[in-house]
């Protein structure tokens, strides 16, 4: 046991050697602990803990604070989107642009606007939080715990050891966009209900996410061969694989939700 935990601790000293200075005193990045602390609290709270204290309660009625939760997710994504899209606009490459580890303006600004990617992806865990309160276990799934808690540690990473530097702002810029769309729908759901109805929107907003995944497979999945370009090629394939991974859950999703039902209806129509 001594000699596991002395491993440990060698590991992460060689992970703190390997931190960008420049995100050194953000408390979340301190250590790969706080990382696995929250996200081992995160599964365990709300498959475990939440379920349980639920349990014997009436769901709670969140309408107005889910209102309130999607204007400031739309709000938070546009921002980013907006600092994220001038940024790119500069860029020398856009499919394979170096990090620039320097403290300049323009690269500190870079490193801004991946530590409030980051936050925002801690949170996006407040749609779980409403999920739990209204007894929506079943939208609790392993496809939605495994979405959060996979970004969440990518994004950690990227930021701890890179700033977010590089090709990696193609993730806030992609991400966040559908992200103004998907909190939207929400939104009009939140204030709406009968939009929850809408067929189309709803499809919509998964064909969206489904061709997110594809451009980040083929963006990072590029960085991953391209003999030139001077990234993390490891990580950029461990990314392109887990946008793989997610491609095809979301595909299953899409598959189930939107193509099978009618398969099914046009079915029943040719036999009756």
């Amino acid at each position: 046991m001594a000699l596991v935990l002395k491993r440990i601790h060698q590991g992460l000293l060689i992970l703190d050697e390997l931190q960008d200075e420049r995100t050194h005193g953000n408390a979340f990045v301190a250590s790969p602990l706080c990382l696995i602390g929250a996200i081992a609290f995160y599964v365990y709270f709300f498959k475990k803990l939440g379920p349980k204290f639920m349990e014997n309660r009436k769901p709670y009625n969140v309408k107005n604070i889910m209102i309130a939760y999607n204007v400031l997710q739309i709000a938070f994504n546009a921002y980013l989107v907006l600092k994220c899209a001038l940024v790119m606009a500069r860029m020398k490459s856009l499919l394979c642009e170096d990090i620039d580890y320097s403290r300049t303006p323009e690269s500190m600004n870079i490193v801004y606007i991946s530590k409030c990617y980051m936050y925002l992806k801690l949170f996006d865990i407040g749609d779980t939080l409403f999920f739990l309160l209204r007894k929506s276990f079943r939208q609790i799934s392993f496809l939605h715990l495994y979405h959060h808690s996979g970004m969440l540690t990518l994004v950690w990473i990227g930021f701890r050891h890179y700033g977010g530097g590089g090709s990696g702002q193609w993730i806030v810029l992609l991400n966040c966009a559908v992200h103004v769309v998907m909190f939207t729908y929400y939104l009009l759901t939140s204030i709406d209900s009968s939009w929850k109805n809408s067929f189309r929107f709803k499809r919509s907003l998964t064909q969206m996410q489904l061709v997110q995944f594809v451009c980040f497979i083929l963006i990072f999945g590029n960085i991953a061969v391209y003999p030139t370009c001077n990234v993390n090629r490891f990580l950029a394939l461990v990314f392109a694989c887990q946008n793989v991974f997610m491609l095809f859950l979301f595909g299953e999703f899409y598959y189930t939700a939107y193509v099978k039902p009618r398969k099914i209806d046009t079915h029943s129509r040719k036999t009756q």
